[in-house]
C-alpha cells in the first residue's frame, strides 16, 4: 500500500516526527505529498520546529499564537521580523545552523529529546564524542552517563559515592572526579579497557571496584564481561549495548595537598594547590605523578583561593580570586624542579597587567594548517552563499 493511500491525518502525524530535510525531499518527489504538505504547511512545519528544538510550544497553544510569540521573543535582533509562516521560521533556523557549521547536506540538524528526570539536577557535564554520551555530575551527588541520541540512562555512580557539585573532566576516554580533598578518581571508558589495542594496566582501589558494574578484567578474559556486581538495575550496563557509556575504575590518585581545581589534557592531569602554591602533574595513562612546579608569583599580590585551571596546547591558565596567570610549560616532562614560564599575568584588584607580560610564541596548531597550505599554494576556498543554499533547499 503506498503512503499516499493512508489517511491524511495519519500522514501528517508521521511527518510531525520527520526531519525537515525529509519533508522537503518528499515534497519534491511526490506530487500527492507535495499537495498535502502545501495544504497543511503551518501544521507540518510547526511540528518540525518543535521536532528540531527550534521552539518550545506549550501543549494546547494555537500554532498562530505560538508563531507570534517566537517572533516577539527575537524582536531585538530583528532576524525574524518578516517571518509570516512556520515554514519560513524553520528555513531561518535551518540556515542559521549551517552558518555555524559551514556545511550543507552532510550533517544533521540537532534533534531535541526529553531526557530522564534524573538529569534535571545536573551540575556539570562532559561529552564523549566517540560514544555520543553525556557524563553528568549532580548538585545532589552522583554521576550519570546518558545516550545523547535517545536520552537513555546507560550507567551511574550513586550519590553517596560521588560528592555534590563534583567537578568532572573527560578526555580520550578518561574520566576524572574528586574524592574528598586528598584524592582524584580516575575511571576509563570500558570499550577501551576491553580492546586489546588500547588496553592499559590499571590500579583500581577496592572501594572503586565495589561500585563498578564490571570486575577487573583483561582483554584475554572476557568471561567477566559483564560481571554484575550489584543487584540494582540502575548499576548494570544494558545487555543490548553492554559497553557503551560504562566506565571502569582505573586508579585512585593521592594528592600531596589540597587541590581544589584540576584539568585533564590527555595524557596530563594537572591540579593546582592554593596551600603550597604548586601545580601537580600526572601522566594519567600510567597513574604516575611526574612533576611538581611552583606557581607562586612574588610580583603580584598574595595568591588566595584558586577557582579554575585549564591546560591546552602547552599553555596553562590558572585563575585565583583576583589574579590570573598564563604559564607555558607546566605540563611538560622536564626536571621536577624546573619552573614554568609565566607569559602573562593580571592582578584584577588593580586592573592592570604585571610587568612580566611578553608576546607569546606563535601557535602551529592544527586549525592553522589548512590556511597556511592554501596560502602557500596560492589557492583560496570560496565560502558558499547561504542565500543560494536557501533557494536550493527551500
Amino acid at each position: 500500500m503506498p503512503v499516499t493511500g493512508l489517511p491524511a491525518e495519519l500522514i501528517i502525524r508521521i511527518l510531525s516526527h520527520t526531519p525537515i530535510q525529509t519533508i522537503i525531499s518528499l515534497s519534491l518527489t511526490s506530487l500527492a505529498l507535495h499537495d498535502l504538505i502545501t495544504a497543511n504547511e503551518n501544521t507540518i512545519y510547526h511540528a518540525a520546529a518543535k521536532f528540531h528544538g527550534f521552539v518550545q510550544t506549550p501543549q494546547g497553544s494555537p500554532a498562530s499564537q505560538a508563531l507570534e510569540r517566537e517572533i516577539r521573543k527575537c524582536g531585538m535582533t530583528g532576524w525574524l521580523d518578516d517571518v509570516r509562516s512556520w515554514k519560513e521560521l524553520c528555513r531561518r533556523h535551518f540556515l542559521l545552523e549551517y552558518s555555524w557549521t559551514e556545511k550543507l547536506g552532510d550533517c544533521d540538524l540537532p534533534v531535541k529529546f526529553l531526557w530522564p528526570s534524573t538529569l534535571s539536577r545536573v551540575y556539570q557535564f562532559a561529552i564523549d564524542r566517540l560514544e555520543h554520551t553525556a557524563i553528568c555530575s549532580s548538585i545532589s551527588g552522583g554521576l550519570i552517563v546518558a545516550a545523547i541520541d535517545t536520552g537513555e540512562q546507560l550507567w551511574q555512580l550513586p550519590s553517596d559515592y560521588v560528592a555534590r557539585y563534583a567537578h568532572i573532566e573527560h578526555d580520550h576516554g578518561f574520566l576524572i572526579f574528586p574524592r574528598g580533598h586528598d584524592h582524584l578518581e580516575v575511571w576509563r571508558r570500558s570499550t577501551d579497557h576491553f580492546s586489546p589495542e588500547s588496553h592499559l594496566p590499571s590500579w583500581p582501589h577496592p572501594s572503586q571496584i565495589a561500585v563498578s558494574p564490571y570486575a577487573a578484567a583483561t582483554p584475554e578474559d572476557d568471561s567477566l564481561l559483564p560481571a554484575e556486581l550489584s543487584d540494582g538495575d540502575n548499576f548494570k550496563p544494558k545487555l543490548s549495548t553492554p559497553l557503551r557509556g560504562v566506565y571502569l575504575p582505573f586508579a585512585l590518585l593521592p594528592v600531596p595537598t589540597r587541590a581544589r581545581v584540576f584539568c585533564l589534557a590527555h595524557p596530563y592531569l594537572v591540579a593546582a594547590s592554593e596551600t603550597t602554591k604548586r601545580a601537580y602533574i600526572w601522566d594519567v595513562t600510567h597513574a604516575t605523578l611526574i612533576r611538581m612546579v611552583d606557581i607562586s608569583m612574588p610580583s603580584l599580590r598574595i595568591l588566595d583561593r584558586t577557582y579554575s585551571i585549564d591546560t591546552r596546547a602547552g599553555f596553562s591558565v590558572i585563575c585565583w580570586t583576583r589574579t590570573l596567570a598564563v604559564y607555558q610549560g607546566i605540563a611538560a616532562e622536564e626536571s621536577p624542579g624546573s619552573l614554568p614560564e609565566v607569559i602573562f599575568a593580571m592582578d584584577w584588584e588593580h586592573n592592570q597587567p604585571a610587568a612580566l607580560r611578553r608576546e607569546p610564541p606563535r601557535s602551529s596548531g592544527v586549525r592553522f594548517k589548512d590556511a597556511e597550505r592554501s596560502k602557500a599554494s596560492g589557492t583560496t576556498t570560496e565560502q558558499p552563499s547561504y542565500l543560494q543554499m536557501g533557494k536550493t533547499l527551500w
